[in-house]
Order: structure tokens, then sequence, then C-alpha cells
């Protein structure tokens, strides 16, 4: 079997499974909707709701795209301060099926170890979605001053989704463009590896997860933590194969995508986990008094 049958084989069977064909080609790309939250335990107990199918369901605050219809709820109780997250499939891998039981539950692990949180417990969906919930005792502070780090989780996702369209129908596109395709399968395999790897942090920072609402939230977010902010946001891992797939959306939307908020070397020290598992990791910035005007550019 050559590559493209194994993909279009493997492809047909995730979808009977419940893998919408938008998250193989494209990845997920809703940005109007948070994924992780925080809860004060005054509340005494929450209930998480998730909406798979087709369409959103107005009683239900998050929807994930799938061939199978449901809705699924979670009550958790709550005894000090929790994080909860929920969340799907951001990308398959569609050669390694058997990877992608790995890659949901570090998606899920990211969402709250990122808080510094090492208990939680966890419930999976259909093998395609889930949630995670865990208790958080000490609350992170922003002020001015403080430097702003980025992680972007696993990082170069823009291979896989080149290699994903040339396996399904556009292989002559992409070779007249003078793409190869064993090497654009080398970096996949890489990223896919990376893809079932967490990230937890014991450092004092203040995470924000940007997976969903994307680099152009930056502005309301920092208004909304109370201070203004310069930062320089770095050019994507591959970002010249942006050339040749001018129809491809914003693929970091697809990946776990954080901001890190503290003192320097607390960030520092946070970076430099994400670097030695191989996460692309940058300091980008500062934050600065909230009456001065945020600056937001790319770095040259």
């Amino acid at each position: 079997m050559d590559l493209r049958e194994r993909f279009l084989l493997n492809a047909s069977t995730l979808m009977k499974e419940g893998v919408h064909p938008s998250i193989i080609l494209s990845g997920c790309q809703r940005t109007d909707q948070d994924n992780v939250v925080l809860f004060k335990r005054e509340l005494g107990e929450v209930e998480l709701c998730l909406k798979l199918g087709n369409s959103p369901d107005k009683s239900c605050d998050f929807f994930y795209p799938s061939t199978k219809e449901g809705l699924h709820t979670r009550k958790v109780k709550i005894s000090s301060n929790v994080v909860a997250g929920k969340e799907g499939l951001l990308f398959v891998d569609v050669l390694y099926p058997e990877n992608n039981k790995n890659i949901l539950r570090a998606q899920l692990q990211n969402l709250i170890t990122i808080w510094g949180i090492k208990k939680y417990e966890m419930e999976t969906i259909e093998g395609i979605a889930g949630f995670i919930w865990g208790d958080i005792y000490e609350e992170r502070k922003v002020s001015e001053g403080m430097y702003v780090g980025m992680i972007n989780r696993p990082g170069g996702l823009i291979s896989t989704k080149i290699l994903y369209r040339a396996l399904n129908g556009a292989m002559d596109y992409f070779l007249k463009r003078g793409v190869d395709v064993t090497e654009l399968r080398r970096m996949s395999d890489e990223t896919m590896k990376r893809a079932a790897l967490t990230l937890t942090l014991d450092e004092n920072v203040y995470p924000v997860n940007l997976t969903r609402r994307g680099l152009s939230y930056l502005p309301t977010l920092f208004k909304k933590l109370g201070v203004s902010v310069r930062l320089e946001i770095p050019s994507p891992w591959y970002a010249d194969l942006l050339d040749v797939v001018p129809f491809t959306k914003d693929f970091v939307q697809s990946e776990n995508l954080f901001l890190l908020i503290g003192e320097k070397n607390e960030v520092e020290s946070a970076l430099s986990k994400g670097e030695r598992i191989g996460f692309p990791s940058f300091l980008i910035g500062r934050t600065g008094s909230r009456e001065d005007s945020s600056i937001i550019v790319k770095r040259k």
C-alpha cells in the first residue's frame, strides 16, 4: 500500500469514528469560544458541556465538529478554585491513527498543566474530545513591567496540513511548486511526535490560553488584564511553506498557543522547559502601564 492509499483508507476510518473531514484537512479553526475557565470555589459545583456534531446547540457553550452527534455534560464538585478545560482533537495523525489517543490526552493535559496543576481528572469522549479539571491553590497576578513569553505547541503543523492536502489529491500542485514530499513527511512526523508531549510548569507565571481566540485577541486580552503591552510576534515555523498554500487558514489556531506572563526569570525558566521538549518558545515582550497604548508587531 502506497502512502496515498494509506492516507485515504485511514482518513475514511477516522471519519467513521467521529473525526470531521474539516479537522483532517484544515484543523479546528473555531475562534468564538473559550475552552479553559477558572472557577471560584464559592460555586460549589459546575457543569461542563461539550456538543459534538454538525452544528452547535444553544444549551451548550462549546461545540466541536464531528461526524457523530452528541451532547455531553460532566458535573464537577468544587472544594477549592478549579481550572477546567474542554477540547477536541485540534488536528489528527492520519498516517499513524493509533497516536491520536495520546495526542488528545496531551492536548487536554496541556490546557491545565501550564497552571502548575499536577493532579487532575480527565474524561475523554468518543476518542476525539474530552473534559479535564484540577484544583489550583495559588492565583497568579499580572502587573506592569512583567515579561511575556509564548509557547506554540507542537509547532510545525503547516507541514502536516500541506502533506495531507497533497495526499488528498493536490500532489501535482505542490510538486510543481518545488515542495519535497519526503522532507515534508519527515517534518510532519516530528510534529506529530511533539504533539503527544505534555508541558507541566512549576513557575510562577500567569498562563493565557490563546488556542481558540488566536493572536488577534491580544489587544482585548491585555486590556482586560489592566496593562498595556509591547510585543514582537515571531514568524511561525516553516513560514516559507505559506507561499505555496495561500488557501490555508491560520494554522496556528489549530495548535495549543499559550502566553506566559511573569517576572523575567520565571518566564525564561518556563520557556526553557518548552524548548527542551521541542516546542517553539519565545520571549516576546513586556507589559506596561494601562494608560499606555499597546504595540504588537511581527518580528522581522
